[in-house]
Parts: structure tokens; C-alpha cells; sequence
């Protein structure tokens, strides 16, 4: 099915954004005045994986950027992020090293959060969280 968004600020990003969870075969597509679309913390993730370079986010004040994001979602949807399956983490992460700056993204935070914990368990030290931060496409 092929979806058009008329609008790109907060309530027409939400509804592409939860179309595009809820049904991944979605062509999902955002029209919108302006070349941008709205960012809110939902944007962040392009951001800090400079997907969308040089762009100057209000509410992005440069604590993230050293941050590697990781994506912490069902499956994995954030293009170029290492994805974590979090059923399957029970102990350390290989890939990272325990004190790298790891910044967890999943739709709404709650993945997110448990596997924040289960890292700070396991001796990771810089770990943040970003709530509503999977990207609307792949």
C-alpha cells in the first residue's frame, strides 16, 4: 500500500512513523513545505549517525555526538546502526568496548531502557537513551 503524509511537523511524522512500525511493506511517504521535516527527538538518531549532516537541531546541544547509536528495536530499523537483540543479551557485548558511548534507540524507550540496565549490570558505563528514536524508514 502506498501512504502520503500531507504535512511534515509533529502529528504527520507520528502517523508515518507508526504506519511504517506497524505495517514494514508500507511505502510511507511525507509531503511536507519545507525540505525538512520536523526532527523532535525522533530525529535525533539521523543526526548523531550523520545521516542528515551539518544540520543545526535546536534542541541538539552537540551531548550526543560522540554517542554510537545502537539499535534496540523489535527488528532491526535504523539503516547503517548495529542492532542488539535484547532477548538475547546475557552478559557482555562483544562489540563494544564497556566504556564506548553508546546511545540506545528503540520506538518509544522502553527496550531501551531495559537493555541500559542489563549493560550497566554488566560494567557498561556510558550508556543513554532516546526515547522515540527509530527512524520512519529504512
Amino acid at each position: 500500500m502506498k501512504v502520503l503524509i500531507i504535512g511534515g511537523v509533529a502529528t504527520g511524522t507520528k502517523v508515518a512513523a507508526k504506519l511504517k512500525r506497524e505495517n514494514r511493506d508500507y511505502d510511507v511517504r511525507i509531503l511536507t513545505k519545507s525540505k525538512d521535516i520536523s526532527y523532535a527527538g525522533c530525529g535525533l538518531p539521523y543526526y548523531v549517525g550523520q545521516i542528515i549532516p551539518d544540520k543545526d537541531l535546536a534542541y541538539a546541544n552537540g551531548d550526543a555526538k560522540e554517542y554510537k547509536v545502537i539499535d534496540v528495536s523489535i527488528s532491526p530499523s535504523i539503516d547503517g546502526a548495529p542492532f542488539v537483540d535484547l532477548t538475547k543479551i546475557n552478559g557482555k557485548l562483544l562489540e563494544f568496548a564497556k566504556d564506548e558511548k553508546l546511545l540506545l534507540v528503540c520506538t518509544k524507550g522502553k527496550r531501551a531502557y531495559m537493555l541500559q540496565n542489563r549493560l550497566k549490570h554488566y560494567g557498561y558505563t556510558n550508556t543513554l537513551v532516546l526515547e522515540c528514536g527509530t527512524p520512519l524508514m529504512k
